[in-house]
């Protein structure tokens, strides 16, 4: 009897692309026809492949990030010649659109100095704690447009393949850190204008504004 395996390889050598690293695999179940109900067999199977396929996309999501850090780390290895590894791994919690995942980050040190150093911190935006993907952050501030809070993280979740990848109290938080993004952005172009020698030239863009209505952003900054 056949049955299917999903699983994730990496070629360690390129020069012999036929010698694979197995570095996850999934099996599906067995197919038992004892378990084949024309009214929900189908339905259960879509469900399975679906969850299985979540769960193959975090792990891609990870073992890429993995590759990336061991590059980074090989570089900066080569412009700093006395850092060492030794101390493991520190693991980064990400919420991103497939749910969350952690991201191992190779700690090197460098004695001279007495000093510890992540170079994979070279390959993430700018963090303190926890990363959300900027994929999951325009999710977290579209929902709440038209949803509740608490409806809005409930939906995070079924989309997300993850019912803990975005709790409300965070959603509320990104919401309100994008609101100041925005009318940040509203301040600038005030002031821009305010410098202006002349208002030359605003009168046929603001006609174009007009014909194109008001754009996602400021939609968002009227809400917030």
């Amino acid at each position: 009897m056949s049955q299917l395996i999903l699983m994730i390889a990496k070629i360690d050598d390129l020069d012999n692309p036929d010698t694979l690293t197995e570095v996850w695999r999934h099996a599906l179940p067995m197919v038992d026809l004892k378990d084949v109900t024309p009214p929900h067999y189908l339905d259960g199977l879509e469900s399975t492949v679906t969850e299985v396929g979540w769960e193959a996309m975090r792990n891609l999501l990870v073992e890429q990030w993995r590759l990336t850090d061991e590059l980074l780390v090989k570089r900066f290895r080569q412009e700093q010649a006395s850092a060492t590894r030794g101390d493991g791994y520190d693991a980064l919690k990400v919420a991103s659109r497939v749910g969350v995942v952690h991201l191992p980050r190779q700690v090197c040190y460098r004695p001279g100095v007495d000093q510890h150093t992540l170079p994979g911190n070279a390959g993430l935006p700018e963090h303190e704690g926890q990363v959300t993907t900027r994929g999951l952050q325009e999710w977290v501030c579209l929902l709440p447009q038209s949803l509740p809070f608490g409806s809005a993280e409930r939906l995070l979740g079924w989309m997300a393949h993850d019912a803990d990848v975005m709790s409300e109290t965070q959603s509320r938080r990104w919401v309100s850190r994008h609101g100041q993004i925005i009318r940040t952005a509203e301040q600038a172009e005030v002031k821009a204008l305010e410098e202006r020698a002349n208002l030359e030239g605003l009168n046929a863009q603001s006609r174009v504004v007009r014909r194109r209505g008001p754009s996602s952003w400021t939609k968002q900054s009227k809400r917030l």
